[in-house]
């Protein structure tokens, strides 16, 4: 009677690890170990942001007039005005709003009655938050920030510890932004439970008229307090921060499934082609709609084009991905001369090009030549086929100065959005199209390569001449194929 060999038991990762037998070293791995298992529940720093970003606007409640106050500049009049236009801050006690001046003082406006062009979610906010404070399934999904409202506190105002209270289940925290108005005191201190006391002090950080925020994101459960303020103004928004919704599968309409297999069956036919890009390439689409792209964040709007493609232009994408295609969203630059055939066609990018990188003497289509896609991916203009033409229906506009003797210049140049998909080798692609795969999947089955082989030696006894005469235009057709490669690692064809 055989006896059962014991189940191995689970793999311990410390069977491997060599002994530590210095005490002091086993308690640096060991205090590392704990240091990146046990993340903050909090971040807090500064950011720098558009002076445009720090004006506020608000309705003075006594004369219904809309009055504004650019914090950067803020006089003692413009603070008096605010602060009057404010309601005494309430906190939440329960399901209550309590008033309780012993707990709370300070002034607050609903976001109902003030406005602000600080969209945190349009900074590097959303992600400081993301990439510092969620982890796990979450780090994957977008921030929602919530406007909730704006809170002024006087000399001798503060706010006693609390916790905030979650609205909803998806809400995870609070983002408080501080205007750089200058003010001592009013410290928020930080308590995580089980965790060590953090106190960030705005007033110390941040330089009165210089264009930068204090922020200060944390999880509900952080108790927090802020300090008495001992002389001047601190101003801040505060944000409610949500888990965004899950991310849902995408439904494709019944009317644009035949569309989609006949783009997806035309793509294919040129990927077949050996006469298109034969040693691999650009393929490059003009777009079919107008995007916005926001000013000042064109390069992170560069990076996220792709999500609100619409039309045409999001079925193109999706068919180019689903053919396995690496697609992303790129600016077509059209130089003020086009002084070559090189600028004129390929001035393309993925990222924002900046002008003013230039000698003296560089025309636009030098910095695209050195700068842009073609150089960075060591491509050649013909390596670069356009399926359709760039439209100019997302057309940005950027000036720049660039020097000219002892004066400076100032010009600007145009670029377009397109999709650009690149394409490998015909001999590498060839073997992913659709067609070719279910070749493969059926050399791979027995009872097919079977069948096959009958069918084969059958046509074989039946035609011998015949085969003999297949096998010659094979060959010839092999050597053709020879000749071609040959010729295109000497130069690309430009026609197709």
């Amino acid at each position: 009677m055989s006896s059962a060999s014991p189940s191995p038991g689970p793999y311990s990762f410390s069977d491997t690890q060599p002994v530590i037998k210095d005490p002091a070293i086993a308690s640096l791995l060991g205090s590392v170990s704990e240091l990146m298992k046990n993340r903050l529940p909090y971040t807090a720093g500064t950011l720098e942001l558009s002076p445009s970003a720090f004006t506020i606007y608000y309705e003075d409640k006594d004369t219904g007039v809309v009055r504004s106050i650019k914090t950067l500049e803020a006089s003692d009049e413009d603070l008096e005005r605010l602060t009057n236009a404010c309601d005494e801050a309430t906190f939440g006690r329960g399901d209550e709003d309590v008033l309780d001046k012993a707990y709370r003082t300070a002034g607050k406006l609903d976001a109902t009655h003030f406005s602000t062009p600080l969209v945190p979610e349009r900074s590097e906010l959303a992600k400081i938050v993301n990439d510092f404070m969620l982890e796990g399934k979450y780090h994957k999904r977008e921030v929602e920030m919530e406007l909730y409202k704006l809170n002024i506190y006087g000399k001798g105002s503060f706010f006693k510890s609390h916790v905030d209270t979650p609205r909803s289940e998806r809400m995870f925290g609070s983002l408080v932004l501080a205007f750089p108005t200058p003010h001592q005191g009013g410290e928020l201190v930080l308590r995580p439970s089980g965790g060590t006391e953090y106190i960030f002090d705005s007033g110390s950080a941040l330089v009165p008229g210089k264009p930068r925020v204090g922020y200060a994101a944390f999880f509900s459960d952080v108790e927090h307090e802020v300090l008495p303020v001992t002389e001047g103004h601190r101003i801040t928004l505060t944000y409610n921060l949500y888990y965004g919704e899950p991310e849902r599968k995408a439904i494709t309409p019944e009317s644009v499934t035949a569309r989609m297999s006949e783009c997806k069956s035309l793509l294919t036919g040129i990927l077949r082609s050996k006469k298109v890009l034969p040693r691999g390439g650009l393929l490059c689409f003009g777009m079919k709609h107008a995007y916005p792209v926001s000013v000042g964040q064109r390069n992170e709007s560069l990076r996220k084009a792709h999500r609100v493609l619409k039309g045409a232009d999001q079925l193109l994408y999706v068919a180019l991905n689903q053919l396995h295609l690496q697609t992303n969203v790129q600016l077509l630059y059209r130089p003020r001369y086009a002084d070559d055939e090189f600028a004129a066609a390929c001035g393309l990018s993925s990222r924002i090009i900046d002008m003013e990188c230039r000698e003296d003497d560089d025309s636009d289509s030098v910095v695209l030549r050195r700068e842009g896609t073609l150089s960075t991916e060591d491509l050649s203009r013909k390596k670069v086929l356009w399926v359709t033409p760039p439209t100019g229906l997302t057309s940005i506009k950027y000036a720049f100065g660039q020097p000219w003797g002892n004066e400076i210049s100032h010009g600007h140049i145009y670029a377009d959005l397109c999709l650009v998909s690149r394409i490998r080798p015909y001999a590498e692609r060839i073997k992913d199209l659709p067609d070719q795969k279910r070749k493969r999947d059926a050399d791979d089955d027995p009872d097919s390569a079977s069948k096959r082989s009958k069918s084969e030696a059958s046509e074989a006894s039946e035609g011998g001449v015949a085969g003999d005469a297949e096998a010659r235009r094979g060959d010839e057709d092999e050597e053709e194929d020879k000749s071609e490669e040959e010729d295109s690692d000497e130069e690309d064809s430009d026609e197709y």
